[in-house]
């Protein structure tokens, strides 16, 4: 594992800089709750761990999604930057599975799908790390600035092969989605209120 980036003795990032994002160096902890964290360029993946702060909680022991969404937004941007890459979202698509706990065990694993030219499609899944049981599921289009390259195969008007991907992926996930057992509504409801 990587140094924690929640934790004062944070280790300095590739360039020099700090570890943390923007939001979080000035305090040197994670406010996001992340307690650790790797990434492996050569794999072209990160993996983080921590668990949701108490007070990022959207009702009685669940978390806010937008908790969720910063998580995810972080780690698939930690996973390109592994690469010596510096992204920025350009879109960002959470599957929410179930609520997920604050204050419980989790883990986000993110590797790079595809990329074209400037574009990075990379994808996440958020699981409680005592059961490997799935939470939460992104995926996003990140674009690397400050980079030479260019996206010539878009420019020709080519339909790129991580593109052909990306939407099989979409579709799998919807029909995964679509074949999950749903609750039986025509019952009569067990609970009555007066």
């Amino acid at each position: 594992m990587g140094s924690c980036p929640s934790r004062p003795d944070v280790s300095p990032g590739p360039d020099g800089s700090s570890a943390l994002c923007g939001g979080c160096r000035s305090g040197r902890v994670c406010r996001l709750g992340l307690t650790s964290w790797s990434v492996d360029p050569v794999g072209q993946a990160c993996v983080a761990a921590g668990a949701c702060p108490a007070d990022w909680h959207a009702g009685p022991g669940t978390a806010f999604g937008g908790w969720t969404a910063a998580v995810f937004d972080d780690v698939l941007g930690r996973t390109v930057f592994a690469l010596g890459e510096r992204p920025r979202t350009a879109s960002l698509h959470i599957d929410y599975r179930r609520p997920v706990p604050v204050e419980t065990p989790l883990v986000v694993r993110a590797g790079i799908v595809g990329h074209d030219g400037r574009r990075r499609l990379v994808s996440a899944e958020m699981y409680l790390e005592s059961t490997g049981e799935v939470v939460a599921a992104a995926e996003a289009t990140m674009v690397v600035v400050g980079s030479g390259t260019t996206g010539t195969a878009r420019a020709a008007g080519a339909r790129p092969d991580f593109i052909g991907r990306h939407i099989a992926l979409r579709r799998t996930v919807r029909d995964a989605d679509r074949a999950r057992p749903t609750a039986d509504l025509t019952h009569e409801p067990t609970w009555r209120h007066e």
